[in-house]
């Protein structure tokens, strides 16, 4: 029996590869079509890391 409070992120509230793709379709797409990652990150307004999370995703590791 555990006593106090669950730390961490919720079960199964991570989003699968399907729906990230889906949320950041633009910048997807943008990268593919050669945008800069930094250039990808100011022109759409999310972090340099969600760019790099979304290249992993599409398969354009360098």
């Amino acid at each position: 029996m555990s006593v106090g409070k669950t730390l961490g992120r919720t079960k199964y509230s991570a989003m699968d590869d399907q729906a990230f793709l889906k949320k950041y379709k633009g910048l997807s797409v943008d990268l593919k079509n050669g945008l800069s990652l930094r250039k990808a990150a100011k022109v759409h307004e999310v972090s340099l890391n969600t760019v790099l999370k979304v290249r992993k995703v599409i398969g354009l590791e360098v």
